[in-house]
This record gives structure tokens, C-alpha cells and sequence, in this order.
């Protein structure tokens, strides 16, 4: 890791150099790396550049070699898949300073990370389950890590709740046995001190790696909570985290109800599968309608959301192909549509759906909300609008092994000609609930995050395309959330 670091240093002093009119000949370069490093050297040198040859020691090494070629391919990647056209300076301050100053979703994860992320997507892997944000904090609450607990999951049990924030980690798994009988005695007390590191100025990344780990070991996380006078500790047992994306189906009245958790490689089928047990819970007639909650569900893989939305949604009622645009991405100021409806088929037959949200629904939540919502499809119900992540993270596995985490686009909702960002902005509920008692608010969205994409600025004045849900739909809407038990702030 120090190696890397320092050939990072390196590259940006050349970078520096080079901005103070030097440009390095590309053939003084090992060939497998000359290209994209000249590119990035010489992107914005002055005209009147002189050359300067490149220590060749630099590269005396397989070791060296492997290590610039690791950093050609960053660049490569970073330069033609970013979501916009980096500047020279940007590279460099990202090869400096991290890729998390890019923005708070670009990572490079070792091989190892970069394991654990893919097992996070697949929905299985060893940890508390827990689903964490960074918080900048403000007069109420402190900077920290803001969370929410999976149901029935390690973390969940222990007493964790949603939007705790953790303001301290622990761990013991620096010590030769970490095992929980090797930390604490027959009496629960522990037999060796864990390290402790503060969370103010941990990156998520950080927080994750200290909180995840192999079962049958033990973390202890200290959070603030409101009306708390203290933090509270809670050890925490980790376990195999093995995500169930649908959970808690009712039905009351004729009506549905599912919660999903998250998008990852199951959510479609598993979502398929509870609407037919709903159906069966309904002596096997059709729902009269049906309640979606996203609360708290921070997204995942977005084809698994496009999946949903064609499940929900008919090409029926489109008179163009363009009207049936429900997707599209906006990068390096073109618009690329991305996914249409005219071939959808609506497998609940048009009965009112209700989706409700708070301020932790993010990303693909975000994208099957805000669609279902502009296309009139369902009412968007909750206490507050959604979190505000719109943005396209794209997963590449490095020759070195190493996996780069990168942003590459901003999605828009809507129709051609009627884009809509979901980027720092969020879904808007069409119906305010009241916060249930001890219910806590957002601390926070995508936007407060330290590095955050700025909002498209993408207009849609000419839009030609407009859908609503119907009066009927509304006031049916209005009657699912009662049957479940959610109060309406203003039902006029």
C-alpha cells in the first residue's frame, strides 16, 4: 500500500510539472502505460512545452512496471467513462487525494474490498446487517455514520435502529484470535480491549471495512440517538448476511402489502413470487391494490429496478416511442436514452399502487418511484422526499486484480423531451404522512454529501408527454394507506 501511494505522489508531481510547461515523451515510457499517461500529462500543457526525459529508475522494476501500468489503466478508465470529461487537474488531484474526490460513489477497491462488494451486491456476505450513509450532521445530530438495520439481522436484534448514527467503532480484529470466545469470558466480560476509531472523518468505505466481517466475531459500535443523553454501545455478533429483498407481505381488505429491502440479483424474482403469495393470501383472487414500501431501501443493481418497473407498467398507453422512454442517462452533455415501456406488460392489470419512501429510499428505489410516479402509475406516499442519489456506478475489474467502483452518467426519468433529474433532488411524495412516534426524519441527503454531483440542469419546458394517476386512483390510494395503518398529513 505504501508503494502505491508513493507512485500516486509521483505521477502528481509529474502532473504539476507538466502544467508548468513540460511534457514527457511518450516513447521514454514502458509502452504498455505511455499512452494514457502522455494524455493525461500533456492535456492541458501550453504551447510552447519543452520536453524533459523521464528518470528511467522509475521503472527499473517488474514490480514498478506493474505499478504504473495499474495507474495507465485508472486513467484509461477515468478518462473515457467518467461521467464528464475530467480536466487534467481533476486527475491529478484524484490520483493525489483519492477517488473519493471525485465524488462520494468512485472508489478503487483492493482485490480483496473489491470481493466483499460484489458478495454485498449478490446479497450474501459475513457482517451485522446493517445499511449505512454518511451524515454531515448539523444543531441536532453529530457528524458520523447514519444507519439502518436489516430486519431480524444481527444489528436489528441487538437494538441498533433505524437512523442511529455511529459515532465510534470497535473491533478485535487486529488481535491473533478474534473469535468471540477468545475475546470475552463465560461471564460476557472482555478479556483483551478492542481498537476504537472515531467515525467524524471516516469515508463509508472505511466504515463498512471496520463493520463487516467473518462470522462468529464481534464488533461493538457506539451511536447517538435522539433524546439520548449518551451514546449507547451495543456488541454486536456478525453473522452470514444473507438479504431477503421482499419481506413483511400482508394483505387487509382486498389489498397488498410488501416491503423491499434492496435491489440485488434476486429482487425481481423474489418480488414476482410475493405477489403471487399475496394472491394466494387473497383466497386467490386479484389485489385490489397494492402497497410497495421502499423506506429505507438505499437501492442496488438498477437493471433489477428496470426489471420491476416493466412489471408494472404498460406500453398500452403510449402513442410514440418516445413517450414510452422511462430511462435515460445524461453524460458528457448527451442525453442516451436507456429503456422504454411500449413492450411492458402491467401484471397487475392497472390496480392502484401506492409506494411509500422517507428519506433513506435512494437510488434504485429512486428510479422505480420517480418513474412509476411520472407516469402515472402509482402515488408516491411518505414523510418526506426521497434521498437524491441519481447517479450510475459502473464496476470494472482491473488487470492488477483490483475492482474501480466509477461514476459514470446521471439518470434522468421521463419521457424524450421530458427528462426529469432524481440527482440532489430526490422523489416528492404526492401524499404527506405523518411521522409515527418516535419517527426521525432525514439527516441529510445526497446532497449534503461532501463532493456530491451537482443537479442536471437538463430542461424539460417542451415537454409533450404528461401523465397523472386518476381521482379514482387517488382516493383508492388514500384508502390503502389507512388499511395499513399510515396516516395521511392533509388527505384534502
Amino acid at each position: 500500500m505504501k508503494r502505491i501511494a508513493l507512485v500516486f505522489a509521483t505521477l502528481a508531481f509529474w502532473a504539476g510539472m507538466a502544467h508548468s510547461q513540460t511534457v514527457y515523451p511518450a516513447e521514454r515510457l514502458p509502452p504498455e502505460i505511455a499512452q494514457h499517461l502522455q494524455q493525461m500529462l500533456t492535456m492541458h500543457a501550453p504551447p510552447n512545452a519543452v520536453e524533459m526525459p523521464v528518470p528511467l529508475d522509475l521503472f527499473k522494476t517488474e514490480a514498478d512496471r506493474k505499478a504504473w501500468g495499474e495507474l495507465a489503466h485508472i486513467l484509461q478508465v477515468y478518462n473515457e467513462t467518467y461521467h464528464r470529461q475530467p480536466t487534467g487537474v481533476e486527475m491529478v488531484d484524484a490520483l493525489e487525494h483519492g477517488l473519493g474526490n471525485l465524488d462520494p460513489h468512485t472508489e478503487l477497491y483492493d482485490p480483496e474490498e473489491g470481493k466483499e462488494l460484489r458478495d454485498h451486491i449478490s446479497g450474501k456476505f459475513g457482517g451485522v446487517g446493517l445499511e449505512i450513509m454518511l451524515t454531515s450532521g448539523d444543531d441536532k445530530s453529530p457528524k458520523g455514520i447514519k444507519v439502518n438495520p436489516l430486519p431480524d439481522q444481527p444489528a436489528d436484534k441487538a437494538g441498533v435502529k433505524a437512523k442511529d448514527v455511529i459515532v465510534e467503532i470497535c473491533t478485535w480484529d487486529d488481535q491473533p484470535d478474534p473469535r468471540i470466545s477468545a475475546i470475552f469470558d463465560a461471564h460476557g466480560k472482555e478479556k483483551v480491549p478492542p481498537k476504537c476509531h472515531q467515525t467524524m472523518d471516516m469515508s463509508q468505505r472505511e466504515a463498512v471495512k471496520l463493520i463487516k466481517g467473518e462470522p462468529n466475531t464481534v464488533v461493538r459500535i457506539l451511536v447517538w440517538r435522539a433524546n439520548n443523553d449518551s451514546p449507547l454501545a451495543f456488541d454486536i455478533h456478525r453473522d452470514v448476511i444473507k438479504i431477503t429483498p421482499v419481506q413483511d407481505l400482508k394483505v387487509q381488505n382486498g389489498y397488498g402489502s410488501l416491503r423491499l429491502t434492496t435491489f440485488n440479483a434476486e429482487t425481481e424474482h423474489d418480488v414476482m413470487d410475493g405477489l403471487v403469495t399475496l394472491k394466494v393470501k387473497n383466497d386467490g383472487k386479484p389485489l385490489a391494490g397494492l402497497l410497495l414500501d421502499l423506506r429505507g431501501n438505499t437501492g442496488g443493481m438498477l437493471d433489477q429496478a428496470m426489471l420491476l418497473v416493466s412489471h408494472f407498467i404498460s406500453g398500452k398507453q403510449y402513442s410514440s416511442r418516445e413517450a414510452a422512454v422511462v430511462l435515460s442517462e445524461e453524460k458528457r452533455g448527451a442525453i442516451t436514452p436507456l429503456a422504454n415501456a411500449r413492450g411492458a406488460k402491467d401484471m397487475l392489470d392497472g390496480v392502484p399502487i401506492v409506494i411509500v419512501v422517507n428519506g433513506g429510499s435512494a437510488s434504485a428505489s429512486e428510479v422505480v418511484s420517480g418513474i412509476l410516479q411520472l407516469h402515472g402509475r402509482a402515488t408516491i406516499a411518505g414523510v418526506e422526499p426521497s434521498f437524491g442519489k441519481g447517479s450510475i456506478q459502473e464496476i470494472r475489474t482491473l488487470n492488477s486484480g483490483k475492482v474501480l467502483r466509477l461514476t459514470t452518467a446521471q439518470y434522468l426519468i421521463g419521457s424524450r423531451g421530458c427528462e426529469r433529474p432524481i440527482q440532489g433532488i430526490g422523489v416528492k411524495p404526492d401524499i404527506l404522512l405523518k411521522p409515527k412516534d418516535g419517527e426521525l426524519l432525514a439527516i441529510g441527503g445526497e446532497k449534503d454529501l461532501e463532493h456530491s454531483l451537482p443537479t442536471s440542469t437538463v430542461s424539460n419546458a417542451d415537454c409533450k408527454y404528461h401523465f397523472s394517476v386518476s381521482p379514482e386512483h387517488r382516493a383508492k390510494a388514500l384508502e390503502i394507506l389507512k388499511t395499513f395503518g399510515l396516516e395521511v398529513k392533509d388527505p384534502a
